[in-house]
């Protein structure tokens, strides 16, 4: 089965860098996107995480930076319907 998601917007906020018990770097961020897709107004909030070095170049980054993301989806727990990103491909835009 595939998971695989790409999808480009503006990080609303970023949480402080922490770190995992082996002592990876994670990082944690809100993701705004809209576009326009058949005329149709495409709006979500979604929640991204990174961890080892792409933690460190999305935890560089400010509110307010328009990225392109890629990775995969999962729930945020394990009785949770609500879903977030683990990034593993990073592209900043001007």
């Amino acid at each position: 089965m595939n998971n695989r998601l790409v999808i480009d917007g503006e990080i609303l906020s970023l949480e402080p860098e922490r770190f995992s018990p082996a002592g990876i770097p994670i990082a944690k961020a809100t993701l705004k996107h809209e576009s326009r897709q058949s005329g149709q107004l495409m709006q979500c909030e979604l929640t991204i995480a990174a961890q080892g070095e792409m933690a460190r170049k999305l935890s560089g980054l400010s509110p307010g930076s328009q990225i392109t993301v890629s990775g995969a989806i999962t729930r945020t727990g394990q009785n949770s319907r609500t879903v977030m990103m683990w990034i593993n491909q990073l592209t900043t835009k001007i």
